[in-house]
């Protein structure tokens, strides 16, 4: 974490304050924001006013170096005056100080982080400071005078010149003062008038006091009854050393049979304990004689270990387990996982302390638990969280030094009676009579149960009513309840599923499940059914508005389908009643196949067929030849039959096959009216005359703007010709009597006249 400082204009315009003044300057405090001043450009313009939600620490050290000086303070988590309760990111932070004389403090200095800055982590069970230094230089004349406020701690430096300080007085301006030299004795015989006293008032003893009250206490020359032993060789921290090729039972029991204590070293050692190997031990052995050793030491690898020698048995180095307290932070770089991967790698119980927010927590809460490694890294345990947690319990292992598997624990109270193992069920047992449980059934079937199972599993629920779920080997489940009024157990049926009651309205069944109409009458049935009735009814439901119900006879099999949607408020669509697929075989709705070119149209089976690309053969003369649709249908044992084909340019032909002698009558062809009043025959549209087919009038006078054409004749008017027939006039006009009569003779149609 760096920070790029900066020498303000306010505190540059202070130095030359108090320079002027002849005053020194008092540093105050560190004021710390986690406003992101990043982007400012100049700071020498910099102000208080940056400092958004600040937090102040006291300056506690400083020192200087010409134009420079550098200030401290001790930044933490939990002070007298604040306490951080979130973590707080340090990303700038101002030196204020103020002119001696003077109450109005000054921003001198701002740092601002030159990246990530430091941060302050929230107090939560754990204090945590961290120590800031700042140095900054700037421009005067002379070095300016800088002084601490009463708050400050000395530096080191500081105590180090006044102690140098101190020596000298002590040396020269008490020399004649009587003192003790560098051997703690007095250079000079001292004479107290008074007696001698120590420090709490008490008077000294001489020699003859002393000797006066030993004598009276201890006699030094009876010592029959004192043991005299070394507990060491001479010159040697050691009574004895393992020699090579020797054992430290064999070797104790021939070199300290005599009891005492003896310090020894066992350093032949190449016994492993726990998986790891034992190094060189250095011990304090116990000998109680007859052969009885006990032995406690400490190997260099830091292992403390134990052992028990009796003359008949040797137990071998024990390591005694290791108990190391440990701390998780959340200082956003120290991962959990990693922690217990450390703790797994040596043998011993951890007693750790997680805090929330560290990396991998799993709570959301700090956990305290034990961790027990049996080395090598492998650990399992238990922690336990806060009331922010709701108290909750995990368990963590740790495999191979690198897996870390956390699981949430449920507590007893989180587990329902219905999901405990109950014993296995035997031919004695009712399962009506079982209380709450799950129940193995295991090669014998239980009373009441579901006859011929013998392997599976019965789930008992009991809260006043009863309600018991049947599980088998074969994957289906079934269902029996024990309520209602009187109760009664209801029968082993599919999940999901229900009895109807006589009177029950199917409109209100929108639940998805199976219903069961067991000889009752119920409301909105299809149309037609009435009275009690023996059904199956299906329920769908799509959303909270929408949903399909299928009704099955279990008499006749007949199929009943509708469904519902919401239209401002519930509608039900009618019932449909489903046709068999023998029935749509003779229908020509069952769809076949599409057809190839080897297929002939007049010799389909009954249902529906598509002609895509390839043209069957009988097609009709004027059909699309590349796509279209054919319904063959047939009737009276196939000796009738009609053909229907459909083309993608609307045009409909049929044929039908019947007679006497059965026979084909040839293809029709449909006539397509249009909404105009016009009809289309081969993608030709035609205007009819309508007329009265009993007296042969006209209902609608029709405009020929062409003419009418009688007996291959067009008749026709316009206004230049008036009325002309194959567009001749009715009366023609010629120069002579001759040319009349020979128009006339050879036409029949039109007048020829003369001018006369």
């Amino acid at each position: 974490m760096n920070y790029k400082s900066s020498m303000t204009d306010i505190g540059t315009a202070t130095i030359a304050s108090a320079d002027k003044a002849e005053k020194a300057i008092i540093f105050d405090d560190f004021l710390i924001t986690e406003a992101d001043l990043s982007g400012e450009t100049d700071l020498t313009k910099s102000t208080v006013d940056l400092f958004s939600s600040p937090l102040m620490y006291p300056i506690n050290s400083k020192s200087t170096l010409g134009n420079t000086f550098t200030v401290k303070a001790v930044l933490a988590n939990k002070t007298e005056k604040l306490t951080v309760d979130q973590d707080f990111h340090i990303n700038a932070i101002g030196i204020m100080a103020h002119i001696e004389g003077d109450t109005d403090s000054k921003l001198m200095t701002i740092a601002v982080a030159d990246g990530s800055g430091a941060v302050i982590t929230a107090f939560k069970d754990t204090l945590y400071s961290l120590t800031v230094a700042i140095t900054q230089a700037y421009q005067a004349d002379r070095p300016a005078d800088f002084k601490l406020a009463n708050v400050a701690y000395a530096l080191a430096e500081d105590l180090d010149k006044l102690k140098t300080d101190v020596q000298v007085i002590i040396d020269s301006d008490l020399a004649d003062v009587a003192k003790t030299n560098v051997d703690n004795k007095f250079s000079t015989k001292q004479t107290f008038e008074q007696g001698a006293t120590d420090g709490q008032g008490n008077a000294m003893a001489t020699t003859k006091d002393v000797d006066t009250v030993g004598e009276a206490k201890v006699n030094v020359t009876d010592t029959a009854n004192w043991q005299k032993q070394a507990m060491f060789g001479a010159g040697s921290y050691t009574a004895g050393t393992v020699p090579t090729g020797s054992d430290y039972a064999t070797y104790v029991k021939a070199q300290f049979a005599k009891p005492g204590v003896y310090f020894v070293r066992d350093d032949k050692t190449s016994t492993t304990i726990d998986g790891q190997p034992l190094s060189v031990v250095d011990s304090m052995l116990t000998s109680e004689g007859a052969g009885y050793f006990y032995a406690s030491g400490v190997s260099v690898a830091g292992d403390s270990v134990f052992r028990a020698i009796s003359p008949t048995s040797d137990t071998g180095w024990k390591r005694a387990v290791e108990s190391h307290i440990m701390g998780v932070t959340a200082d956003g770089k120290t991962d959990v996982n990693t922690s217990l991967i450390a703790m797994s790698q040596k043998a011993g119980f951890y007693s750790a302390y997680i805090q929330n927010g560290a990396i991998n927590n799993p709570s959301k809460d700090s956990i305290r638990g034990i961790l027990h490694s049996n080395g090598g890294g492998f650990a399992s345990g238990t922690f336990h969280s806060n009331q922010g947690d709701n108290f909750s319990s995990y368990s963590v292992v740790v495999q191979n030094g690198t897996i870390v598997t956390w699981k949430h624990l449920a507590t007893f109270d989180d587990i329902a009676p219905s999901s405990l193992l109950g014993r296995n069920l035997t031919g004695n047992d009712d399962v009506f009579n079982l209380g709450p449980g799950v129940y193995p059934i295991v090669g014998t079937a239980p009373k009441n149960g579901i006859p011929g199972i013998t392997w599976g599993w019965v789930q008992v629920f009991d809260n006043g009513n009863r309600f018991l779920r049947w599980f088998d080997v074969n994957g289906h489940e079934q269902i029996n309840t024990y309520l209602g009024s009187p109760a009664h157990w209801s029968g082993w049926r599919a999940p999901n599923s229900m009895i109807l009651n006589t009177g029950s309205d199917l409109n209100a069944l929108m639940t998805t499940g199976f219903y069961m109409l067991n000889g009752v009458t119920v409301t909105h049935l299809p149309s037609g059914l009435s009275g009690n009735q023996w059904m199956s009814l299906v329920v769908k439901q799509i959303a909270g508005s929408n949903g399909t119900q299928t009704l099955i006879d279990s008499n006749t099999g007949r199929v009943w389908v509708r469904g519902w949607h919401s239209v401002n408020g519930i509608v039900f669509t009618p019932w449909t009643e489903m046709a068999s697929v023998s029935a749509l075989e003779n229908s020509g709705v069952l769809y076949q196949r599409t057809l190839t070119a080897n297929d002939d149209i007049l010799n389909l089976d009954d249902g529906t067929y598509y002609y895509r690309g390839a043209t069957p053969k009988s097609l009709p003369t004027g059909v699309d030849p590349s796509w279209g649709k054919v319904v063959s249908t047939s009737w009276n044992g196939g000796n009738e039959k009609q053909v229907d084909i459909y083309s993608l340019t609307g045009s409909h032909y049929f044929g039908i096959y019947s007679g006497g002698v059965p026979q084909w009558g040839g293809w029709k062809h449909f006539v397509t009216g249009n909404t105009n009043g016009t009809i289309t025959v081969n993608s030709n549209t035609y205007a009819p005359v309508q007329s009265d087919p009993t007296s042969g009038n006209v209902a609608k006078v029709h405009n020929f703007v062409n003419g009418v054409k009688i007996n291959g004749h067009l008749i026709n008017v316009d206004p230049t010709n008036g009325l002309t027939i194959d567009g001749t006039p009715l009366i023609n006009t010629v120069a002579d009597e001759a040319t009349a009569k020979a128009k006339s003779a050879n036409d029949k149609l039109h007048l020829w006249v003369t001018k006369e």
